[in-house]
């Protein structure tokens, strides 16, 4: 049986004077449909438009790349005669984006607000958006403010946010610093770029040696990497420095090992661009409107300031989140006497007491 198929019998059981009731059904079948991963094809699509649904299949489109439908992914890409966007953050594998993804480009960490045929919208929020965007309040997508009347922050630190209509007079107005027009193939041709930097980074440690390595870590968080190619840098980094400093005389080593993490945490307590050793622990800083963490992670302020308070409750007591509650992209999995485990970084008390003296 076709999706359509099912699409007609559930319409046949609706009241037939009521077009709401008609359109209605026939939206939330859809929905289930993709949802529970159903084939849907383009003929599928075709019978739906004659419920004037045209407007809402970014709704859909979004649906069908957060269930990971790629029947239904494929069938509204050859409907609106849209290529899809496709962009790594988290790990290597390319994924389609859709409305509410959040990603890194030009510097900055976007949030999708509209998939059109033509370009992808993406806007980077002021200070007065949060990142954990709460349920009734507003944000603009596509052309307008919309109420935020769901959310759900998923296993692999995706955010989807479900979006009412547009509306008019909203009470909440969240300021927009930044607003990007991205191609399919702008972004395909910058992953592609990407990753064949992350390959020459890669080359260029392997046969660094000690002065070397330290230039070629400060620029790699110059030019900024993603999630996965900071983790994949400075895996690297770690085993050739190892390595170099295995050859080298005990007395030696430890003397080079004092006299560079001392000197390099002031450097990059100062703010510059430089490498420390994950021997000195993870480190915060404040740079504008980030908090900086010395691993290459990072949060914005705002979001820092909205959870602060919280963390310092929890100061010195084992606490596990069962619904694990997200900085940005990055989860809170849990605390202890030592600290707090946020994603994959582990930032120390002592790190957390010290950016609330930065924040006073």
């Amino acid at each position: 049986m076709k999706a359509r198929d099912i699409i007609k019998a559930i319409i046949a059981h609706t009241p037939k004077a009521s077009w709401r009731k008609d359109t209605h059904a026939m939206r939330n079948t859809l929905n289930t449909l993709i949802a529970g991963g159903a084939k849907i094809e383009r003929e599928d699509l075709d019978y739906c438009e004659d419920f004037e649904i045209g407007k809402h299949w970014e709704h859909f489109y979004r649906q069908a790349v957060e269930q990971d439908n790629l029947s239904a992914c494929k069938a509204i890409e050859e409907k609106l005669e849209m290529k899809p966007y496709l962009w790594a953050e988290e790990n290597s594998k390319l994924r389609r984006l859709a409305v509410g993804d959040r990603f890194h480009w030009e510097g900055e960490f976007v949030t999708v607000t509209s998939t059109k045929p033509e370009t992808l919208i993406a806007v980077v929020y002021g200070q007065n958006q949060a990142r954990d965007a709460s349920v009734g309040s507003y944000a603009y997508v596509g052309e307008g403010y919309r109420k935020i009347e769901a959310r759900c922050d998923h296993k692999d630190k995706r955010l989807t946010i479900r979006y009412g209509p547009l509306s008019p007079n909203p009470h909440y107005l969240p300021s927009i610093r930044r607003v990007f027009r991205i191609t399919a193939e702008e972004l395909l041709a910058k992953h592609n770029a990407f990753k064949k930097r992350l390959k020459q980074i890669l080359a260029d440690i392997a046969k660094a040696d000690l002065p070397a390595l330290d230039l070629i870590i400060a620029e790699t968080q110059r030019i900024g990497l993603r999630h996965y190619e900071v983790e994949a840098a400075h895996l690297a980094m770690r085993n050739r420095r190892d390595t170099l400093l295995r050859d080298m005389k005990p007395k030696e080593r430890e003397t080079y090992q004092k006299g560079r993490n001392d000197a390099v945490v002031a450097r990059w307590r100062a703010g510059e661009t430089v490498f420390v050793s994950p021997d000195a622990g993870n480190l915060l800083r404040v740079t504008g409107e980030t908090v900086e963490v010395s691993n290459g992670q990072s949060v914005t302020l705002a979001a820092a300031k909205q959870w602060l308070p919280k963390l310092l409750r929890l100061k010195g007591k084992g606490h596990t989140f069962t619904k694990r509650p997200t900085i940005d992209l990055h989860e809170i999995r849990h605390t202890n006497k030592q600290g707090v485990q946020i994603g994959c970084t582990f930032i120390a008390w002592a790190e957390v007491a010290h950016l609330k003296t930065l924040l006073k």
